[in-house]
């Protein structure tokens, strides 16, 4: 038997789009004419980043279609483009789809990101679960769902399995999105490799830095997206062994403002498939292993150094420098 026809209805949420658009434009003109402080109103209107949002449908792309699933059985997938009109990079564009009956009443949601989509074969033969967590990578394939540029489209894919009876329309909602973060290719400039909080009661003026080993990079990180990572080299220029070691990584801006900050104790380090494919509250808890990978950071002998590792997910825009602090140590017992 086959599957019933549904209707579109995301004609109507394009239309939506451009009517806010079209409002914007003229809340700007009022902004221009009378200081700015509508332009600040309408971004508090906007705090989950969707009302520049919107939708288009390629030529000769089909809005919606079924296939077999070898587990699941008949699976309905909505597909289309999402593109950004707001004036500035986005990402993590996060969307809602339902199934409504002939009255408008919604019968089944499923949520997905944009710049996911899968291959005929991997919806034939992916068990449901695989399907929604590939379709639920924050960074779309290919980080496209990240750092979008103004007017640029991503394309997105729901996937419902038991499909209610009565479905008679969908609709796709854009339910969030996030500003657009660092550029990756932009170099971050390392700022007082040292400890800058020493001479106060929380810093430690005796852990140093080695200043030509402490460094960065991004990784695409399964569950978040982009990440960061610095790493580098820190030392007990004490004259006794000393533990625990913690450290606090600063990303600033272009000003030296601190944009946001994350702890790890030294010692430390994950691999490449680690960082790459855990949880990131997995990969938080292990940079904050007191001990250390192996007890590394217990007992560091006077001059010796250990490696470190302070990783940053949901990067801010903005990002021009960083900074590394040794925050505290023990005495080793």
């Amino acid at each position: 038997m086959d599957a019933p026809p549904v209707k579109d209805t995301r004609l109507k949420i394009a239309a939506s789009a451009y009517a806010r658009l079209s409002l914007a434009i003229a809340l700007l003109a009022l902004c221009l004419a009378f200081g700015g402080g509508l332009a600040l109103a309408a971004e508090q209107d906007d705090p989950n980043g969707t009302q520049y949002i919107g939708f288009t449908q390629a030529d000769g792309a089909q809005g919606y279609f079924y296939r077999k699933n070898n587990e699941a059985g008949n699976i309905l997938i909505l597909t289309g483009i999402v593109r950004n009109n707001y004036s500035e990079p986005r990402s993590f564009i996060y969307l809602r789809g339902h199934l409504l009956s002939s009255d408008g009443k919604t019968l089944a949601d499923r949520f997905a990101y944009a710049g996911n989509r899968l291959s005929e074969e991997a919806l034939t033969s992916l068990p449901i679960k695989e399907i929604t967590a590939r379709l639920s990578v924050k960074s779309g394939n290919d980080n496209v769902n990240v750092n979008i540029p103004p007017g640029a489209e991503v394309p997105f894919m729901v996937v419902f399995d038991n499909v209610p009876d009565g479905t008679d329309q969908y609709r796709i909602d854009a339910i969030s999105s996030e500003p657009g973060a660092v550029d990756p290719s932009k170099p971050v400039t390392a700022k007082a490799k040292h400890s800058m909080m020493s001479g106060t009661s929380s810093g430690d003026p005796d852990i140093g830095f080695l200043e030509d080993r402490l460094s960065y990079f991004y990784r695409t990180n399964k569950e978040a997206g982009t990440i960061l990572i610095l790493t580098g080299l820190v030392r007990n220029n004490y004259s006794e062994p000393r533990s625990f070691i913690r450290l606090q990584g600063h990303l600033l801006a272009a000003d030296g403002s601190s944009l946001v900050d994350r702890f790890a104790y030294a010692g430390n380090q994950l691999s490449e498939e680690e960082l790459t494919t855990l949880p990131v509250n997995e990969i938080v808890a292990r940079l904050l292993a007191k001990n250390g990978k192996e007890n590394a950071n217990v007992n560091i002998p006077p001059g010796k150094e250990i490696p470190f590792m302070i990783m940053f997910d949901n990067l801010p825009a903005g990002i021009d420098e960083y900074r590394v602090d040794a925050v505290s140590s023990e005495a080793a017992q």
